[in-house]
């Protein structure tokens, strides 16, 4: 997997037919990147975001699959705090049949971070036998956290497989009690449970990049 550096005045991308592409995302700074990426027939791309720390980050994202048997998936993860401020726009264009995507988004939020997704997967008249699914599930860690999360479907083919669904919660008590009764501390258990709950979002990602989940997760207040 490529390391896919930004740019906040924006970038078209294209994936020929035929080829692949794996690009991985991390951002530890501000700004504002809208991005556009072509996948042409055949082809497939793998890009997954990693947005840590207290930042204010947009990120605006479409997706054009625009050859037959393109294929994509998306993953998303942010772990934020303090007074961070991120938004992901996702937009997923479906053109033509027999088409995949998947997209899977985790935020992590404390202090008094706030995150926004707004996810749409359209699909055009003639992309028949599309298959796309999208998710986006939150933790809040803090009273004063926020999560917003709005997935939605445009559909005008009749043959498709097309899902979606977000959820914004806390942590689970009852499996906080499990692994304490068990003799493990709170602070490792909400560990524990974090990182089960992000890892969904890296696998696509390299094993040397997701063995920092830990790390990430305990930069923020527990």
């Amino acid at each position: 997997m490529e390391t896919l550096e930004l740019r906040q005045g924006g970038m078209k991308l294209r994936i020929e037919d035929g080829s692949a592409k794996s690009w991985l995302v991390m951002q530890r700074a501000d700004g504002e990147f809208p991005v556009e990426i072509t996948v042409g027939e055949d082809a497939s791309l793998e890009l997954a975001f990693i947005v840590l720390g207290d930042v204010r980050v947009r990120n605006s994202l479409t997706i054009n699959l625009t050859g037959r048997g393109a294929n994509c998936r998306l993953r998303g993860l942010w772990l934020i705090g303090g007074n961070a401020d991120v938004r992901f726009d996702v937009r997923m264009n479906h053109e033509v049949g027999l088409c995949t995507s998947e997209q899977i988004f985790k935020g992590i939020e404390g202090g008094s971070a706030r995150s926004d997704f707004f996810g749409l997967i359209k699909v055009a008249p003639d992309a028949q036998k599309t298959d796309a699914r999208q998710q986006c599930h939150n933790l809040l860690l803090t009273e004063n956290a926020r999560a917003n999360a709005k997935p939605q479907l445009e559909i005008y083919a009749d043959d498709v497989v097309c899902t979606h669904g977000a959820t914004v919660g806390r942590m689970n008590d009852d499996e906080l009690f499990y692994m304490r009764s068990r003799g493990i501390c709170l602070e490792e258990a909400k560990r524990l449970q974090l990182t089960v709950f992000a890892a969904a979002a890296l696998d696509i990602v390299p094993e040397d990049v997701s063995a920092g989940l830990e790390g990430w997760i305990e930069a923020i207040s527990l």
